[in-house]
């Protein structure tokens, strides 16, 4: 639902509402064409810049070779915020909750603890926050 919505959100921005099938289409490529220039532009600034490495972790490393320059800064972002957390087992090898150090001071609406699961078919670490699977990259709370 939520990509559909995307779509015919950028669509919006190619095609006026009365608009003809002929003139969708040719708007249609236009989007494509467009999405596919900013794609290539993104990439090969990835390519072209290095990466500074500001956290000094081996997961850092890893991040800098796999993601894109904006996911890499977002993942840095992440990897500070995580250090707002302390982390209690619940289950041994199972089960965790990470819990936000400064919960006395986060709105009162903001979830400061999370339950995480490592699942036992094939070791995937899942937050209840969602985001992970979500963001496509671990979150705060997984880190």
């Amino acid at each position: 639902m939520q990509k559909r919505e995307t779509v015919n959100h950028m669509l919006k921005g190619y095609v006026p509402p009365d608009s003809t099938i002929y003139m969708f289409v040719q708007q249609y490529n236009q989007l494509q064409s467009d999405l596919e220039s900013k794609e290539s532009f993104e990439e090969s600034r990835s390519k072209e810049k290095s990466r500074v490495l500001s956290k000094g972790v081996p997961i850092e490393e890893h991040a800098a070779k796999v993601y894109t320059r904006a996911m890499f800064e977002k993942f840095g972002e992440i990897i500070f915020e995580s250090g707002s957390y302390v982390v209690d087992e619940k289950e041994k090898g199972k089960a965790y909750v990470a819990r936000h150090i400064r919960s006395d001071r986060r709105e009162t609406w903001s979830q400061v603890e999370f339950e995480v699961m490592i699942r036992a078919e094939d070791g995937t670490v899942v937050c209840e926050c969602g985001l992970g699977e979500h963001m496509g990259m671990p979150w705060t709370c997984l880190l």
